[in-house]
């Protein structure tokens, strides 16, 4: 075994490897999911990985220490959202999302034509598990949102 002064790496190998933005947030969750380490070493992991370590919410918890990660502003493929098999989704955007709870609204195939689905799901171990589904009625739509709006309007 080479000791730590004993080892040269190929110059090849020193060569700056750059992940975009999306591919760093994955490698992010993978390090926070799979990984016991702490808040600040977690920390030089996003700085070396060019993500801004104060766009992450670091929580203390009776577990440890629960990271959220940023929705991104923007997607530039369809994300890959936890429904059934048979859904085919056309596009979708991420409405929010934590450690525990995600929220996303979809267009997905249907039978007649595409539907919109409004999905709450809730982390189980490793997987995420449904707890919520809208489906958006087109016809209904205008009725419905002006509805959920006079609502909304009432609460604030």
């Amino acid at each position: 075994m080479l000791g730590s002064d004993e080892f040269e790496p190929d110059a090849e190998q020193l060569e700056e490897t750059a992940l975009d933005e999306a591919a760093a947030q994955r490698l992010a969750e993978v390090i926070r999911t799979n990984l016991d380490i702490e808040p600040d070493v977690f920390r030089t992991n996003l700085d070396i990985l060019n993500l801004d370590p104060s766009t992450f919410e670091f929580e203390e918890t009776s577990s440890g220490f629960d990271i959220d990660f940023p929705t991104p502003e923007y997607k530039t493929s369809v994300p890959d959202f936890p429904v059934h098999d048979n859904i085919e989704v056309i596009d979708g955007k991420t409405i929010f999302k934590t450690n525990d709870w995600w929220k996303g609204a979809i267009l997905a195939s249907g039978y007649n034509s595409p539907d919109v689905l409004v999905y709450l799901w809730q982390k189980n171990g490793q997987s995420w598990k449904r707890k919520q589904k809208y489906k958006v009625a087109p016809d209904d739509w205008a009725d419905e949102r002006e509805i959920i709006d006079a609502l909304v309007a009432q609460s604030s």
